[in-house]
């Protein structure tokens, strides 16, 4: 199967290349941090334009890669059908916290040792962006907007050390850049119980 037929590849791939030209250092990082980070924002990134396609369901936002991986099986390991028939290279809905993924997800090479796949352990993040999205679009579209702006912003504040607990802050730190509340440089922003009660579920805050 050729990566460029699936446009979900193209998304995440454009994703990637929106957080090297916000933050150079994160994007030229070989640290493991910054490719969870990384990993799991393309895929979330992936959803957000396929919610903004015409026509689609949930289903078909967070079942990412959903043509690519019909041939999975020879370099990415086979994945079973959904009960959809579909089969998703990855989610952005997952049931798991991020002590979970670590332990749970596959180990591979690494800067020379092995650790949880970062694709894996990136679902985490993925997810829990996504479920703050759904939580604002619950109000309106122009709120799911909202979590798209906060999101591009906080990736500016990205370093080449970034870990995912780090991303949930910048998350919360621009969104009191954009939407401001409460005390001047607080990050307790206007959306701030949303973002920090899911990232607190995934156990990205604590």
């Amino acid at each position: 199967m050729d990566d460029a037929e699936d446009g979900d590849v193209i998304l995440h791939e454009y994703g990637h290349a929106m957080q090297d030209s916000e933050s150079s250092a994160f994007g030229h990082s070989s640290r493991y941090g910054p490719a969870a980070v990384a990993e799991g924002s393309s895929d979330y990134w992936a959803a957000v334009m396929s919610w903004r396609s015409p026509h689609t369901a949930n289903e078909d936002d967070v079942c990412i890669f959903d043509w690519d991986a019909i041939r999975y099986g020879r370099f990415f390991p086979r994945v079973q059908p959904e009960k959809s028939g579909r089969r998703c290279g990855r989610r952005t809905d997952v049931n798991r916290t991020l002590d979970e993924a670590t332990a749970r997800c596959p180990r591979v090479p690494f800067g020379g040792r092995y650790a949880p796949d970062p694709h894996c352990v990136g679902e985490v993040w993925s997810t829990g962006l996504w479920n703050i999205r759904r939580s604002l679009a619950s109000e309106g579209r122009a709120r799911a907007r909202d979590m798209d702006q906060i999101y591009l912003a906080s990736q500016f504040m990205y370093t080449g050390k970034e870990t995912l607990k780090d991303a949930a802050n910048a998350l919360l730190c621009a969104d009191e850049d954009l939407h401001p509340k409460g005390r001047p440089g607080d990050c307790r922003g206007e959306h701030y119980a949303v973002i920090h009660r899911e990232m607190t579920r995934r156990g990205i805050l604590h």
